[in-house]
């Protein structure tokens, strides 16, 4: 069984699991809702337009009466100080980097934006990923480097536009975003 599949079998297939949440968020044009998308549908489209700008776009996937509720949460301006809220009551958070972006204050506005949402009390127990997107363009950084850039220990690498990487997105989501299950 592959991780789209996993994924689908923990999230989905199984009885009686509750909705499920996640918020995606990152700087503007790193990739948040071509993740939400891939996530969605299993498949990209370069015709997904952004979420707007300063706001949230919420996505329910529902299959055999399971929802998974995704927050395509944008920041900046004076959604910045609201967003937290869509982030506090989800299973896990994903912070999607622009990975081929090396200006230097796009890099530091993007790490500050990750420092300040994992300072957050309010989110300390909930999970986060952290995603390079856009790693199949020209003179993007590796994992490596966007943990570096970002002063994290890890973060992982993906291209929505090819589907690369993802596995490792997904069974991430899958282990780590869905509930536990208590055996009896």
């Amino acid at each position: 069984m592959g991780p789209w599949e996993r994924l689908i079998e923990t999230v989905f297939v199984r009885p009686k699991r509750p909705r499920v949440e996640l918020a995606v968020t990152g700087l503007p044009g790193a990739g948040k809702t071509s993740f939400a998308h891939v996530l969605a549908t299993g498949s990209f489209d370069p015709a997904t337009l952004p979420s707007r700008a300063h706001t949230y776009d919420m996505t329910t996937i529902t299959k055999e009466g399971f929802a998974l509720k995704v927050w395509d949460v944008a920041r900046g301006g004076a959604f910045q100080t609201r967003w937290e809220r869509y982030c506090r009551n989800c299973r896990a958070v994903v912070f999607v980097f622009d990975a081929s972006d090396r200006d230097v204050s796009h890099i530091t506005d993007a790490r500050e934006a990750l420092h300040d949402l994992m300072r957050r009390s309010t989110l300390h127990n909930v999970p986060l990923l952290v995603l390079g997107n856009k790693s199949d363009r020209k003179n993007a950084m590796t994992a490596g480097e966007c943990a570096d850039a970002l002063r994290l220990d890890d973060c992982a690498s993906v291209s929505c536009a090819r589907l690369d990487g993802l596995d490792y997105a997904m069974d991430w989501l899958a282990r780590e975003a869905t509930p536990k299950v208590k055996r009896e």
